[in-house]
């Protein structure tokens, strides 16, 4: 399947014309940080918010959902667990129809991923460029990088792996899956994935140039370890899900034909994006997510002078 992206700039992403926009209205103190902003895209027909059940009294959660009643309305009419990725399929795909047998021409949507599950927005993008084929031609997606107001290590418990359902992988090879390992700043966690399923075969892709001057530096040092015993090491820019997706290619190619390939993005969402489009072109590449119990949540707010980073997804030349 071929897929078109590009990086946009803060003005090609505003300036755009957009039939249904998309945000997550969450715990983080950054989750309306970009509809409330300068940042927010001119011309938007229709906006849709979306709520989990989870996490509800954490943090900003209480303001974010009273001021997001007025933010679009909301999408299944009701909240549902973040990783019921069956709910928000189902509910995307009744909206996209509809607002498509309205308009009778592939819709253009701006998602905001900045603090909405990868269940949630990865379910979005394989419906949108799989089962809502035609119906939808352009995805615009929009990711603000944030500043933690604590300390990652131990936020998280692991309890196995998930796969997100379209994104299984072809299973070919008797060997050892290779593990294709996407890096953040929890260096804790990617250690524990490969001690805890005794991976022998992995590579490693990381965001360099990063969000800032100091987030490749950073996660090398959370992942040295892991950066040394790789078989190969891919660096691509955050700011370019392009170069991302020619990266995971590039790692996938070595092990093709010896093994079953598994993609785990640990890093920021849009590098968890990449390699959601990267599976989705490819087949023979698996894509899971972690399977995680949270244990304690971590506001994440945006600092002063922050400027969005946007891909453009286009569909268009598969339309029917």
């Amino acid at each position: 399947m071929s897929i078109d992206t590009k990086t946009l700039t803060a003005a090609e992403a505003r300036a755009f014309q957009y039939d249904l926009g998309c945000w997550f209205c969450g715990y983080e103190e950054r989750s309306p940080w970009l509809i409330n902003s300068t940042f927010r895209p001119i011309a938007v027909e229709k906006w849709i918010r979306v709520e989990v059940l989870e996490d509800r009294n954490q943090h900003w959660a209480s303001r974010n959902l009273k001021n997001g009643l007025e933010l679009g309305s909301l999408l299944g009419s009701r909240p549902a667990k973040r990783n019921w990725d069956g709910h928000w399929r189902m509910q995307w795909r009744e909206l996209i129809s509809d607002e498509f047998k309205r308009r009778d021409y592939g819709l253009k949507i701006f998602i905001d991923i900045s603090s909405m599950p990868r269940a949630i927005y990865g379910t979005l993008l394989i419906e949108s460029c799989r089962t809502l084929l035609g119906k939808v031609s352009d995805i615009v997606l929009a990711y603000v990088p944030g500043i933690y107001r604590d300390r990652l290590s131990g936020r998280q418990q692991l309890d196995g792996l998930r796969g997100l359902a379209g994104l299984e992988g072809r299973s070919r090879y008797d060997a050892e899956p290779a593990l294709l390992l996407g890096l953040g700043y929890d260096g804790v966690l990617a250690d524990t994935v490969v001690d805890l399923f005794q991976i022998e075969h992995f590579s490693c892709f990381y965001s360099d140039p990063g969000v800032n001057e100091e987030s490749a530096e950073r996660c090398r040092t959370e992942n040295n370890e892991l950066l040394q015993h790789a078989e190969l090491v891919e660096p691509a820019s955050i700011r370019d899900i392009t170069t991302t997706i020619r990266a995971i290619n590039r790692l996938a190619s070595w092990y093709v034909h010896q093994r079953d390939i598994i993609l785990l993005p640990i890093g920021p969402k849009l590098q968890v994006a990449a390699s959601i489009i990267a599976a989705i072109q490819e087949p023979r590449l698996g894509f899971r997510c972690l399977r995680t119990s949270v244990t304690r949540a971590i506001d994440v707010g945006v600092e002063s002078g922050t400027i969005p980073i946007y891909a453009h997804i286009s569909l268009a030349q598969n339309r029917n």
